[in-house]
C-alpha cells in the first residue's frame, strides 16, 4: 500500500487542490481592486504554491500610488493583498495635471482623488491664496 501511494502524481494533484479563487484586496481608495490585482500579477486559475509573494509586492511596489504592500496565502485557495496607498496632498498643473504625496512623489492623476480648485490673483498673492467660492476641499 505505501508503495502505491508513492506512486502517486502528488505535485499535479497538488496544483490541482490548491487553485486560487479568489484575490482579495484591502486597503484601497484610489486605485480599484482589480487593478491591483493586475499590477500584481496574480489571477484565479493559478496554483497557490507557485505564487511567490516577494516577487508580487516588488510589482506592486513599482507602482507610485503604492507606498506599501504586502501579499499573503489564504489557504486552500485565497490570497490576500493589502496595500497602502498614497495620499495626494497638492495638484499641480504643468502641462498635464500631476498630485504629490507628502514624501515629494508625483503621481499621475487620479480619476477618483480630489482636486482642490484655488484661484490666486496678482493683488491677493501677497496675502495669500483665498479659494474660490465655489471650491471644495477633503476634510
Amino acid at each position: 500500500m505505501v508503495v502505491g501511494l508513492a506512486h502517486l502524481p502528488w505535485a499535479s494533484l497538488a496544483r490541482r487542490a490548491f487553485r486560487v479563487d479568489h484575490i482579495r484586496v484591502e486597503g484601497t481608495h484610489y486605485l480599484d481592486a482589480d487593478r491591483v490585482g493586475a499590477i500584481a500579477g496574480l489571477h484565479t486559475g493559478q496554483s497557490l504554491l507557485e505564487i511567490d509573494g516577494d516577487r508580487v509586492r516588488q510589482a506592486l511596489m513599482l507602482n507610485p500610488r503604492i507606498r506599501n504592500a504586502s501579499v499573503s496565502r489564504e489557504w486552500p485557495r485565497g490570497v490576500c493583498i493589502r496595500v497602502v496607498e498614497r495620499e495626494p496632498l497638492l495638484l499641480v498643473r504643468h502641462g498635464v495635471p500631476w498630485e504629490i504625496d507628502s514624501s515629494g512623489v508625483l503621481l499621475a492623476r487620479s480619476p477618483t482623488a480630489w482636486s482642490p480648485t484655488c484661484r490666486c490673483s496678482r493683488a491677493s498673492a501677497s496675502t495669500g491664496c483665498r479659494p474660490a467660492p465655489s471650491s471644495t476641499f477633503p476634510r
